[in-house]
């Protein structure tokens, strides 16, 4: 297990696009996406985490699930496809 980054924080990472391309999807800083990545922070509002999940396919509930590779693995395969950041 990865010390404080949520599923939604590690999906957030492999989703396609660089840095700078989720944070002009998700309407904020690199250094706020890099800090969702890190786990450091997270994206507190609803509202945020629905903007996160049309621009990457992340979805919102992830962000308050621990990650584990289990559960990494169960979101996989469940077939839901990220979308690229743009």
């Amino acid at each position: 297990m990865i010390r404080g980054r949520s599923l939604g924080s590690v999906l957030f990472q492999r989703a396609k696009g660089s840095q700078r391309a989720k944070a002009k999807a998700c309407h904020v800083a690199e250094s706020t996406v890099s800090r969702w990545i890190s786990g450091e922070k997270k994206p507190t509002d609803y509202q945020q985490r629905v903007i996160i999940e049309r621009g990457t396919g992340v979805p919102a509930g992830t962000w308050d699930l621990p990650y584990s590779q289990a559960a990494l693995e169960r979101h996989l395969a469940s077939g839901q496809v990220m979308k690229p950041a743009r």
